[in-house]
């Protein structure tokens, strides 16, 4: 769990989120990973995500909020299951 990186969504894909506040999350290097981008100019969002290396971009806030909330819960649903099922089959075998 601690060498996992902290991921990052940006909202805003304005001049101060592409002079200042991407750069200072990609300073940081391997503890962050920024996952998404939003604005509500389209050209904005792409442009800045194919500026920054940002895999996926957005027009709508909450929709990118809505769509990466469930994206990683899934990811963090599945890694439960998969610790649980591990724990439940050593118990199994010691019984």
């Amino acid at each position: 769990m601690a060498d996992q990186k902290i991921k990052v969504a940006v909202i805003s894909a304005g001049m101060i989120a592409n002079a200042a506040h991407i750069p200072a999350y990609k300073h940081l290097g391997d503890k962050i990973e920024i996952v998404a981008v939003s604005d509500t100019n389209p050209v904005s969002a792409e442009q800045t995500a194919a500026r920054h290396g940002i895999p996926k971009w957005y027009t709508n806030a909450e929709e990118m909020i809505n769509h990466l909330s469930l994206l990683y819960n899934r990811a963090r649903q599945s890694s439960i299951t998969q610790e649980l099922t591990e724990i439940i089959a050593g118990a199994e075998a010691i019984s």
